[in-house]
């Protein structure tokens, strides 16, 4: 099979094009700066020199695709136009090249998040039947995106798949929490609940999708049953460490200071205003009962695992210096 891959140098992209590789898939990526391909430099991916942003760089992809992945996007800026660059216009620019070059492709597969659908009300998770109200630019940006894609469900054989929290080897994102543990504390907001997916299980979910004829013109929620509270997360994280954390509860209405302050310090960091906008609400969570009932998904990695595997490959790569 001949697969073509958007953002494959990033955190989800790479762990997919490893996986598709041990399944003897042939690989192409396309890349912003083909000198810099970490995550998958040394592997037998050929690379493409190209930006979803800009539609003229992506004038000569070659016309014989059997899959494509779109991954690539940005979750983080200091700007909000640059989500809707990024995410919005290169959704769009990647499907209109599609539909001009790609006459015999199995599947497009995009990938768009639970921030584009936005927080549930209550206890009762989000399905796909839900209306979507994202509460911040990036959730938007994704939002339109994921349209883009579902118009042309009649031309393109299209699936949409929404992760909410993805953690694992090489996330930046959670990191950070890893970050604050390994030195004995951790703040934390009370009565809020998470949906999260490890790595794996996503990658095997977005596969399995990608390969089910039942998933084409389909949008998805994958995630574990469980829902977990930031006190759940830690926990799984201090043990993962073999750290004993002080825990520091932060009160939601500090969060706005928090985002102002980092805004005004031009932090590129995962917190910043657009992702406060996103922690002031109590319930990111959502149910992947249509994906299991459509193509059988269901995740076998506990978190307790997840994160143990997660903090022994930040301890092996020098990501995190740990004292016994």
């Amino acid at each position: 099979m001949k697969v073509l891959i958007t953002g494959a140098t990033g955190f989800i992209g790479s762990h997919l094009a490893e996986k598709l590789l041990e399944m003897g898939w042939e690989i192409t990526c396309i890349v912003r700066d083909p000198s810099n391909l970490k995550n998958i430099k040394g592997k037998d991916i050929k690379t493409i020199k190209g930006d979803c942003s800009d539609i003229n760089s992506l004038q000569g992809i070659p016309a014989d695709f059997d899959y494509i992945f779109h991954l690539a996007g940005l979750t983080k800026s200091s700007s909000p136009q640059d989500y809707y660059v990024a995410n919005t216009t290169g959704t769009q620019n990647i499907v209109d090249i599609t539909l001009k070059t790609q006459q015999n492709l199995k599947r497009f597969l995009h990938l768009s998040s639970l921030a584009a659908v936005g927080p549930a009300k209550d206890n009762t998770p989000l399905n796909e039947a839900d209306k979507p109200n994202p509460v911040s630019d990036y959730g938007m940006s994704k939002l339109l995106a994921e349209q883009y894609v579902f118009e042309k469900r009649n031309d393109l054989p299209v699936t949409i798949i929404r992760p909410p929290i993805v953690y694992g080897p090489r996330d930046r994102d959670l990191f950070i929490f890893f970050k604050m543990i390994n030195k004995g504390v951790a703040i934390y907001l009370q009565d809020c609940l998470y949906s999260i997916i490890y790595i794996d299980d996503l990658i095997n979910g977005i596969i399995q999708s990608t390969m089910s004829e039942k998933t084409a013109g389909n949008i998805f929620f994958l995630s574990e049953d469980r829902f977990y509270s930031q006190l759940d997360i830690i926990d799984a994280i201090s043990l993962a460490l073999g750290k004993k954390t002080v825990k520091i509860r932060l009160p939601h209405n500090a969060l706005s200071l928090v985002g102002f302050v980092v805004e005004k310090l031009k932090s590129k960091n995962i917190i910043n205003t657009d992702k406060i906008n996103e922690m002031k609400q109590r319930r990111w969570i959502c149910s992947s009962n249509k994906a299991a009932e459509t193509f059988g998904f269901g995740c076998k990695v506990t978190i307790r695992e997840g994160m143990k595997w997660t903090a022994n490959w930040y301890i092996t790569q020098n990501w995190l210096q740990t004292t016994k």
